[in-house]
């Protein structure tokens, strides 16, 4: 709903001078992945990996905050691992769909505990702003991604409003839903198992679901 509405410019008014649908394929990437948006922001041409003519994998090792290339949130050992995305049929479709921006030539401000990045470094962003550098997420979310789910709520088409890092917990519901282990789904978004049941999983939905695809085993004789 909220993405189908950024991406046909349903609520863009006529005056304004970036669409909302320039924002679409981001959205809809961090709804495909569950990325923090900063991981997002901050994915370059030279993360994802191509096997004949298609993407088959990311490596998420950087993240965009404050205006600093960052290592990503999950590397608190300071030893700079890539964490590997694997990329499904619909995740490869989008990635092959997004157009090639322009990124302004000029370094970032890179902290010194990022170390998977070669100085001097140029970025060649996968979702460059309407400025062509790092988008700012609290752009984002307060000209494109609140007016949005705002107007939908107001028209009763969505409940509530939530702020654009919920996109990570709406796919990870999605996740458990369609039968993924919380481990599985831990190890892609570098977090625990833990912290998903406490934070993300909705605990009605998800046994539901569980109970109906629970097959009991017979007594026998």
């Amino acid at each position: 709903m909220i993405l189908n509405a950024i991406a046909t410019d349903r609520f863009t008014s006529p005056r304004a001078r970036i669409k909302h649908s320039y924002y679409a394929e981001f959205l809809k990437f961090m709804f495909l992945t569950g990325v923090r948006p900063q991981l997002a922001i901050a994915l370059e041409w030279e993360q994802i990996i191509w096997e004949r003519d298609r993407p088959i994998k990311i490596y998420f090792d950087r993240a965009y905050t404050d205006g600093i290339l960052k290592p990503s949130k999950g590397d608190r050992n300071g030893k700079n691992t890539p964490r590997v995305f694997p990329v499904n049929s619909e995740l490869a479709d989008l990635i092959m769909a997004i157009p090639k921006r322009e990124t302004i030539y000029r370094e970032p401000r890179i902290s010194r505990h990022l170390k998977t990045v070669n100085r001097p470094h140029y970025p060649n962003l996968v979702f460059p702003s309407s400025c062509h550098w790092y988008i700012t997420i609290d752009y984002f979310t307060n000209k494109i991604f609140k007016p949005v789910v705002e107007s939908l709520v107001t028209m009763g088409e969505v409940s509530e409003y939530l702020p654009t890092y919920h996109s990570r917990h709406t796919t990870q519901n999605r996740w458990l839903e369609s039968g993924m282990s919380e481990e599985a789904i831990a190890a892609l978004l570098d977090t625990s198992p833990a912290m998903i049941r406490k934070h993300y999983r909705d605990d009605r939905r998800y046994y539901e679901n569980l109970a109906q695809n629970i097959t009991l085993p017979e007594l026998g004789d």
